[in-house]
């Protein structure tokens, strides 16, 4: 199935359920179970929980915009965001910086 709603399995355990799902005539593929849990691992377990999770039920009540709230929990860290920046970006900027403060340097 897929329907571009992030469906990524659907499991059936009683007759009454696989009825239920032949009746939404829906064009499904089975997988072995295997390859399901390979695939998908939440199938066993969950996933972990985020590290900002009880910061951001904290201040749920308090938030001006919940929008906000989410962007601001999400945010990384500044050495986190260098971090993404291109190398070859950061290395020109840097040999700007290094170019300015020579000059800077050179008048004093």
């Amino acid at each position: 199935m897929d329907d571009d709603r992030g469906t990524s399995l659907v499991l059936l355990h009683t007759d009454k359920g696989v009825a239920s799902f032949e009746a939404w005539h829906l064009n499904p593929w089975q997988a072995r179970y295997d390859d399901v849990l390979r695939l998908n691992p939440a199938v066993e377990r969950s996933a972990k929980e985020h590290p900002k999770r009880s910061y951001f039920f904290a201040h749920l009540d308090n938030a001006e915009s919940v929008t906000r709230l989410i962007d601001d929990t999400l945010r990384l860290p500044l050495y986190s965001r260098v971090k993404q920046i291109p190398k070859r970006y950061l290395k020109s900027v840097l040999r700007k910086l290094r170019s300015v403060i020579g000059g800077v340097k050179s008048k004093l």
